[in-house]
């Protein structure tokens, strides 16, 4: 996943100069955050979506994070934080260890997971 981020980094001129359309209004991260269980784990930092639903309750601080989580896909650079995850395997059938049966999961940043 790493390297697929980092992937994404790379641009050539011509898409250094498109104009991509990536603003996240606040009224979008307000409906995200609406949704969300507040007791879900949300990262590999181990924050739950408490911070994230305080956060979309108050329109000032909904609109500047809004704005943060847009900056990444309106400029084309990757954040740090964005780079980890963590991979969870579940077993699809009780008892069935198999590595093929089985289901991977990714946990991501919850501001990531909320565009």
């Amino acid at each position: 996943m790493k390297l697929f981020l980092q992937s994404l980094h790379h641009q050539t001129p011509k898409e250094r100069e498109m104009h991509i359309p990536g603003r996240m209004p606040r009224e979008a991260f307000q409906e995200v955050m609406k949704i969300q269980n507040e007791s879900t784990s949300s990262s590999p930092s181990a924050l739950h979506y408490t911070l994230w639903k305080a956060i979309a309750e108050v329109d000032e601080l909904a609109e500047i994070h809004s704005l943060w989580l847009s900056l990444p896909f309106m400029y084309g650079f990757i954040c740090d934080r964005h780079k980890r995850e963590i991979d969870c395997m579940l077993e699809k059938k009780p008892g069935v260890r198999q590595i093929y049966i089985m289901r991977i999961i990714s946990l991501m940043k919850a501001c990531w997971n909320a565009y």
